[in-house]
């Protein structure tokens, strides 16, 4: 792709909207088009982040995009994880608001059933669960 840069017209050092579509693919699953939208969109914000996509730096030059020039939107929290994990992958750093992917992640879960048998080490189950878990496994 072509080095791009994005000048603000007066709106400050940063302006600009990308929407990604996904075209309609009959006969597929909601968690198949998520996946080929997330690897979409963090392939974009990688490529962006690796000097492809410059921004207005509001003093008539221009910087590199960095993470935090990047928002993405969605209609629904619950595929939010999928996403998260593609920029993971990539090593792009990312913040996620408003989505329960956080209790989602699998070293939360393990902290948690942790936090369960400390609680309460009378509870079988959740002794159980910590000792066959990655703490004690």
């Amino acid at each position: 792709m072509p080095l791009e840069t994005v000048r603000g017209r007066g709106r400050g050092p940063l302006s600009g909207v990308r929407k990604i579509t996904v075209p309609a693919v009959p006969h597929h699953r909601k968690e198949d088009i998520a996946g080929f939208d997330a690897a979409r969109v963090a392939g974009f914000v990688a490529w962006a982040l690796a000097g492809n996509l410059r921004f207005d730096d509001g003093a008539g030059g221009d910087r590199p995009a960095e993470p935090g020039d990047f928002l993405v939107l969605f209609r629904y929290k619950d595929r939010m994880g999928r996403y998260a994990r593609r920029l993971e992958e990539l090593g792009i750093p990312f913040e996620i608001a408003g989505s329960d992917a956080f209790a989602e992640n699998a070293e939360i879960r393990e902290v948690m059933n942790l936090l369960r048998a400390l609680d309460d080490p009378d509870d079988p189950v959740a002794s159980v669960a910590v000792l066959r878990g990655m703490f004690f496994g």
